[in-house]
């Protein structure tokens, strides 16, 4: 896979269901889709998607779909992390009554948030890569 160009989008969706199996292949499959990105950029995007993924996991019990969604166009990465419950999911915690997590998400992406309806959430997060010299258009 190459860096794609301005005009280009790479787009992939997977399940997380399986648990942590699922959840080291879908960081393989990220790592993939930032090739051509700076080691920094791949870290910290890694960084995001192990939080996003660890935050649905605490509602494992209750969780009957998780999915990840990525959509990458030129330096921007946009990830989904859905999860889908039986039941209602707990109400998200506010940046402000969290620690670490919260905290990454607050300083490496350009911009996240969480949508949902009780049953189902969405946490969001789009992030600038800087891409490795010599992978430039």
């Amino acid at each position: 896979m190459t860096v794609p160009r301005p005009d280009q989008i790479l787009n992939a969706r997977m399940s997380l269901t399986d648990g942590p199996e699922s959840a080291s292949w879908a960081r393989s499959q990220v790592r993939l889709m930032l090739d051509g990105a700076t080691p920094e950029s791949v870290h910290q995007t890694l960084l995001v998607v192990d939080e996003l993924i660890s935050d649905a996991e605490r509602y494992r019990e209750q969780v009957t779909e998780i999915r990840l969604g990525l959509n990458r166009q030129a330096a921007r990465l946009h990830l989904e992390l859905d999860a889908e419950a039986t039941g209602d999911l707990p109400e998200p915690v506010s940046p402000e009554q969290t620690a670490d997590g919260r905290l990454l998400l607050e300083q490496l992406p350009i911009d996240w948030g969480v949508r949902g309806d009780g049953t189902t959430r969405t946490v969001w997060a789009v992030m600038n890569l800087t891409r490795r010299q010599g992978d430039q258009d």
